[in-house]
């Protein structure tokens, strides 16, 4: 019989904060996305290690760049 805490606790994977995501897809900088967002290289970062959390305006920021570099991606039509 195996003792309760014998078993290894796998840690779950983490998922990439949508920031990294985007800016994986589309080759874009963590400093290019800071200028787009209006702030600091250094805050996207804390934002893609969930450090700190994003405001609702660069939200509404980021969701805008992502359907305009989704609609060039799709030749321009929606």
């Amino acid at each position: 019989m195996s003792n309760f805490f014998d078993f290894k606790r796998k840690r779950p994977k983490k998922k990439v904060h949508r920031f990294k995501k985007l800016r994986l897809t589309f080759g874009i900088t963590q400093a290019e996305l800071a200028n787009y967002l209006n702030c600091s290289q250094a805050f996207v970062s804390n934002v893609e290690k969930r450090h700190k959390k994003a405001p609702k305006e660069m939200l509404r920021k980021f969701k805008k760049l992502r359907s305009e570099l989704m609609e060039e991606m799709n030749g321009g039509s929606k």
